[in-house]
């Protein structure tokens, strides 16, 4: 799954393309942000099982496990 990753990377998408100067109508940048987001996420998972923030995570959460 890549859920996180996609999350974040709309978050950043946002900020860096500015969406409160709206340039195209807010329908259409939706629908942009979803389809890039799916296509991105169905290329990733044919490759990785996780995505790149749930591969840190996943790392993490293990190590943590063997921590006393």
């Amino acid at each position: 799954m890549v859920s996180l990753t996609a999350y974040v990377v709309h978050v950043l998408a946002i900020w860096v393309v500015g969406m409160e100067e709206e340039t195209l109508p807010a329908l259409i940048a939706l629908l942009a942000f979803i389809a890039t987001a799916m296509l991105l996420a169905t290329v990733w998972t044919r490759w990785f099982r996780r995505g790149p923030l749930e591969y840190v995570l996943y790392v993490t959460t293990h190590l943590s496990r063997h921590l006393k």
